[in-house]
């Protein structure tokens, strides 16, 4: 009987009131937040967070920015190195597949680097899909490729493009000033081009 009473009269009040939150003791309650979105940031922004780094914060806005950059097409690297690793075909598949899943791996781990570098710097990685789609220099992966011939042209090609680009890097962050950012992408760089040689040594000669 005391339930229905107290229905009853929560009823009422929400009727002549609208929605009401509950009230806990020394707790001031706050209305929900209708209709929020978060801040829409530009890809250029810096962002930068609060830092004890002994950079200025104009070489660590440049780094992140330089960062962020081959972040986007790291992640791009490692979904077209997926997209060659599922639909590879051939009469060496079983190798090739699994070279490329290994290489695929390899190319996490840069997002990881370049990323965890942004943030060292006081900065955001930005690592979505949406944004590595938007800001990728990669030249877009063919979908229509089978054979295992084609596949390893077609990520020969994407790993030295993006080797180009962090070699390009290194010279960029020396220039102003970031001896660590340049030296961070000269590690990838080597790492780059050493998977790049395990994929070359799967094309048949001419």
């Amino acid at each position: 009987m005391v339930f229905f009473q107290l229905w009853s009269e929560l009823t009422s009040l929400r009727s002549e009131r609208g929605p009401r939150l509950p009230v806990l003791s020394g707790v001031t309650p706050v209305p929900p937040r209708r209709n929020w979105r978060a801040p829409l940031v530009k890809f250029g922004e810096p962002t930068m967070q609060p830092t004890h780094n002994t950079l200025s914060e104009n070489i660590r806005t440049q780094s992140v920015e330089l960062l962020n950059k081959h972040l986007a097409a790291a992640i791009d690297l490692h979904a077209q190195l997926k997209q060659a690793n599922w639909n590879v075909r051939g009469p060496g598949f079983i190798a090739i597949h699994e070279l490329f899943d290994k290489v695929s791996v390899e190319a996490e781990n840069y997002s990881d680097l370049i990323a965890e570098r942004a943030r060292g710097l006081g900065g955001t990685a930005h690592g979505t899909v949406q944004v590595a789609a938007k800001r990728s220099f990669l030249v877009p992966y063919p979908l229509s490729v089978a054979d295992e011939q084609q596949h390893l042209s077609a990520v020969s090609g994407t790993l030295a493009e993006f080797g180009q680009s962090v070699r390009e890097a290194t010279g960029q962050a020396t220039k102003f000033g970031d001896a660590d950012t340049a030296d961070l992408f000269t590690e990838i760089s080597r790492g780059v081009d050493q998977q790049l040689w395990f994929v070359e040594s799967h094309i048949a000669p001419k």
